[in-house]
Order: C-alpha cells, then sequence, then structure tokens
C-alpha cells in the first residue's frame, strides 16, 4: 500500500466498534462503503482504514484511519459538511459504543495532527508510536505534532508512525519500541 498521500495535515481517528459487531462483516463495510465514501469527498485528500494487531493493551481502541487533507481550511470545511456529518452520525447508530452519539468521545477520539518529519510511507504494516515530544524518534518515522484533540481528549503531543512492508520486521520494531502495530484494512 502506497501511503504516500499522508499530508502535513493529518486527522487520526482512533475508535473500537461496540462489543458484538461482526468484525469480517464490519471490514467488509469499510472497504465497501466507509473508505469509499471519504476519499469521495472533495475536501478529503486521502483516507484509509487500519486495524491493531499487537500492542496498545491499556488503550482504548483497536483500529484507527488516516485522513489527510491539503489545508486547515479543506479540514475544517470536512468537519462542518453535513454529508460527512450524517455519515458519521449513522456510523455511531450502527456500529458505536454510544449509539445515541450523546457522548462521542465514547465512540471515538479524533485529533488534528501537523506533520513535522517525513519518513518513508509504503507498506501494509505500521508502528505508531505516541510520547510527549520528548522521547527517541524512531529511524525512518514520518512524525506528526499534536495541533487539536477534536473529539476525546488526546494523549499525546507527537505521533510517530513508520511503514513496514513486512508484517514481521513491524511485529519486532513494535515489540522493541513497546509500541502498537497496526495493519491497513482498506485504502483508495
Amino acid at each position: 500500500m502506497n501511503n504516500t498521500e499522508l499530508t502535513d495535515d493529518l486527522v487520526f481517528l482512533m475508535y473500537s466498534v461496540r462489543p458484538g459487531i461482526d468484525i469480517p462483516a464490519y471490514e467488509k463495510w469499510l472497504t465497501e462503503i466507509d473508505c469509499p465514501f471519504f476519499n469521495s469527498i472533495d475536501t478529503i485528500h486521502y483516507y484509509a482504514n487500519w486495524k491493531v494487531i499487537d500492542g496498545f493493551y491499556n488503550l482504548p481502541f483497536a483500529m484507527f484511519d488516516f485522513m489527510s487533507f491539503r489545508s486547515v481550511a479543506d479540514l475544517n470545511a470536512t468537519w462542518s459538511n453535513p454529508t460527512v456529518l450524517d455519515f458519521a452520525d449513522n456510523w455511531e447508530k450502527q456500529w458505536g459504543n454510544e449509539p445515541s452519539g450523546a457522548n462521542k468521545a465514547a465512540n471515538y477520539s479524533v485529533c488534528h495532527w501537523k506533520r513535522v518529519a517525513d519518513g518513508p510511507r509504503t507498506g501494509d504494516f505500521v508502528t505508531l508510536t505516541f510520547d510527549q515530544g520528548d522521547g527517541a524518534v524512531p529511524d525512518g518515522a514520518t512524525v506528526w505534532a499534536l495541533e487539536a484533540a477534536t473529539i476525546g481528549q488526546a494523549f499525546a503531543q507527537r505521533l510517530m508512525v513508520r511503514f513496514f512492508e513486512d508484517e514481521a520486521a513491524a511485529r519486532a520494531l513494535g515489540a522493541e519500541l513497546n509500541t502498537g502495530v497496526g495493519t491497513a484494512i482498506t485504502s483508495p
């Protein structure tokens, strides 16, 4: 998978679906409905769905999405787009932990990040490292600094993503760094 479309302005969405959801059916829905929908929105430059396959045992999410924008204006336009808001409301009803949508943070965490360092971005596997901005940066990582927590609270000031073609290599670095490992579900 080529993730070179990730831009300076990244929204990183973290979530878990409600207990009892059929995960293969959900992943099929992501592939057939969710990913094509978000990639059809003019103001969204790139959108892809991923899942955690190792690590992050103390964090309340099992899936994450990369959503990138050409500008902050595009990001703001997306979050005020009635079609996007309606789609998100329907996602909450169908898959969310809080189907009423009354507590959005119970369904997902959304943070805006600004890229500060670039690394290679190809591969179907990643290590995800979060810190307060003072830790070592893994070689080859793309690094984003927190701009704002949009929904939920931010638990880090920096997001470091290292992409891998090989699952074993991603898992090895994840174990070495004691961090999360993810794999792509679908992308454009």
